[in-house]
């Protein structure tokens, strides 16, 4: 039985597409996870977000493999064979769906490789991780039953759009049914749970899918174990649907004490994000380094997983971990100058003038690029904004003036200064 599957998968024209499906699914699974940290929570919605393209890939193989089964001299040979219809169906739907498996399996490998090393808290989901590769082979069979059916050259390929399409409006269901498709749960944060079970309720609900569509396909092919078959996959979908109902109710766990690392400011942290951590440490205590030493902000930083509230009076620095130094150096320097009075997307207002001067200068003095979060789009392309392009020659002079100062006076101006900066309540004419 093994040499026919071997024969078959080897004989499959999908298996020319192997190195485009782990490559195109590499992708879709580092752009939905943050590469500059091993986070586990992100890696089982990420696999499972990307059956979105393999998923209808695998349908598209497999429904124009049906249409070619289903030839009249085919059908006859079906007919007399000694062997089992379904048997025979599986085997054939094998040949081409197990590439796409394949794909999944070795892109797994891959992002596993580089995550484990690296990975300081957690573990991966099996559950979502199984109901992914099994997602695969339900789309597969889908296809299948499809070409079975209404055979055609252009069922297959009208089938894998039909579940990208449906498995793309998933995205925007309810949640409770968003879970029904792969597509639906969204990226974990360290933080939270999604609610016990759900990956293997999912493995349940694509195994009864994947069992009802080869039942129906052994219906046409008069199989005898069709019947039982359809009925236990009935049976499977009602209760994973029941299961899966509530949704992908989320919950925040009992977070482990914060990793706190000492220095001239001390750095609290989730224990998940330790691998990029220093890079996001440096860039926020160099931001707000001047504020510490002025005595305007107290010498203790705490991560929060969301962008930090303004708050009037803080107890510590806040700051979120994502982005990148460049936009973790942005938001700290926000957050650090700004109150409800003054919010850091007041524009173009003489009284807010001084207060951009000196948040972009907390920016600029870390080493980073204020409109970093910027994209420019002109005639030579994308590009990163540059200082000249998110700042106006009045506010680039005026950070240069302020850069040029003995440091001395200008952690003596900070902290005479602070609060009312904070309310934008300092005009130009004030800013030494």
């Amino acid at each position: 039985m093994l040499g026919v599957l071997w024969t078959q998968m080897w004989r499959s024209p999908a298996k020319w597409a192997l190195p485009f499906l782990v490559g195109f699914e590499w992708w879709i699974v580092n752009e939905l996870r943050s590469p500059e940290f091993a986070l586990w929570s992100q890696i089982g919605p990420a696999f499972l977000y990307s059956i979105l393209v393999v998923g209808p890939v695998a349908a598209a193989f497999a429904g124009l493999r049906a249409s070619a089964e289903r030839r009249p001299s085919l059908d006859d040979l079906m007919m007399t064979t000694a062997r089992d219809p379904v048997a025979r169906q599986w085997v054939a739907a094998f040949g081409d769906v197990s590439w796409v498996a394949v794909a999944y399996l070795v892109t797994l490998g891959s992002v596993v490789a580089v995550v484990a090393p690296r990975a300081s808290w957690g573990g991966p989901d099996l559950g979502m991780l199984t109901g992914g590769f099994l997602a695969v082979w339900t789309c597969g069979l889908l296809g299948w039953l499809a070409g079975w059916l209404l055979p055609s050259r252009i069922t297959g390929p009208i089938t894998g759009i039909g579940l990208y399409v449906l498995m793309g409006l998933a995205l925007s269901f309810d949640v409770t049914w968003r879970t029904l498709s792969p597509s639906g749960p969204e990226i974990l944060r360290p933080s939270e749970q999604i609610r016990p079970g759900l990956g293997w309720w999912q493995v349940v609900w694509f195994t009864a899918l994947a069992v009802s569509a080869v039942s129906v396909t052994g219906l046409v092919a008069r199989s005898r174990r069709s019947r039982w078959l359809l009925f236990a996959g009935g049976s499977l979908a009602v209760v994973a649907v029941i299961a899966l109902a509530p949704g992908d109710e989320r919950s925040l766990i009992d977070d482990p004490p914060q990793i706190c690392d000492q220095g001239e400011i001390e750095v609290c942290y989730h224990p998940a994000f330790e691998s990029g951590m220093p890079e996001v440490k440096e860039a926020m205590v160099r931001t707000v380094s001047p504020l510490v030493q002025a005595g305007v902000l107290p010498p203790r930083a705490v991560m929060q997983n969301d962008s930090p509230a303004l708050v009037e009076d803080p107890e510590w620095i806040s700051f979120s971990p994502w982005g990148g130094p460049d936009q973790v150096s942005i938001d700290v320097a926000n957050w650090a100058l700004s109150t409800n009075d003054c919010l850091p997307m007041v524009e173009d207002a003489s009284v807010s003038w001084a207060h951009r001067a000196i948040t972009n200068w907390l920016v600029i003095q870390a080493g980073h690029n204020p409109g970093a979060a910027v994209v420019i789009t002109d005639e030579s392309g994308t590009r990163e904004a540059t200082l000249e392009d998110v700042l106006d020659a009045e506010t680039l002079a005026t950070i240069e003036r302020f850069s040029d100062l003995p440091h001395e006076q200008r952690i003596s101006w900070l902290a005479d200064n602070f609060d009312a900066l904070r309310h934008c309540e300092i005009d130009p004419d004030h800013l030494p």
